[in-house]
């Protein structure tokens, strides 16, 4: 399996590989863009969008911590929104704001779809004029991120910091990815249906320099795979 990302005038491909017990997952996928991204823009910040747990807490968790340590980038560009930084609950939205000045106006947005068109935790219901937010996070999320806390959905965080889709929509281009059949539906949605807050992803269809990269499985849906 391939996946090339293509920017102005440079291809760069990564293959993975796979046999019919062994497939490339999602997880794999997005180290493998994160480390194309960090070659072919050297020079850029990157900034994503992080678990937190509960306010009163305040513990927490990078939701990129693992694909950081595979990729070849500067640690002063990587940004990271840690609640551990905001002594008081009062003081989230005042962090939140300062985090979205400094994500707007990216030269390149790279998200992850979700099985439900989700995208940087925004769940369904998420508006087109969002910004970056504290969110609470459903119970079905939290049961999908739970492998990420050795599978027990009690230490999976309740909230979480997600980047507003208005925010997102400032970035000079953008990159999705969506990998798997579980995400085949979201796909159809956003790469052919009209844009719906229920799927979040597809809101992004408003931008004028978007991609979205797949592979058989998740874009099994599309119209000319169904019926060519």
């Amino acid at each position: 399996m391939i996946l090339s990302i293509k920017e102005d005038n440079l291809t760069v491909s990564i293959e993975f590989p796979e046999t019919d017990e062994v497939k490339p997952s999602a997880a794999d996928v997005l180290i493998g863009a994160y480390d194309v991204i960090s070659r072919i823009f050297s020079q850029e910040a990157v900034i994503g969008a992080y678990y937190s747990t509960d306010p009163d807490t305040m513990d927490f968790r990078s939701k990129d911590d693992d694909f950081l340590k595979h990729v070849d980038i500067a640690p002063e560009n990587v940004f990271v929104p840690k609640l551990t930084e905001v002594k008081n609950s009062e003081e989230v939205a005042d962090f939140c704001a300062a985090y979205d000045a400094k994500a707007r106006n990216l030269d390149l947005l790279v998200m992850g779809v979700g099985e439900k068109g989700q995208v940087g935790f925004n769940e369904a219901g998420a508006s087109e004029f969002s910004r970056t937010r504290t969110v609470l996070l459903p119970y079905a999320s939290r049961k999908r991120q739970a492998k990420s806390f050795s599978g027990n959905l009690e230490a999976t965080p309740h909230t979480a910091i997600a980047m507003g889709i208005s925010t997102m929509l400032s970035a000079k281009k953008i990159h999705l990815i969506a990998w798997g059949e579980d995400k085949a539906d979201a796909v159809k949605k956003v790469a052919e249906d009209k844009a719906d807050t229920s799927c979040p992803a597809s809101l992004l269809q408003r931008h004028d320099n978007i991609s979205i990269y797949v592979e058989e499985n998740s874009a099994s849906q599309i119209t000319r795979n169904v019926a060519p």
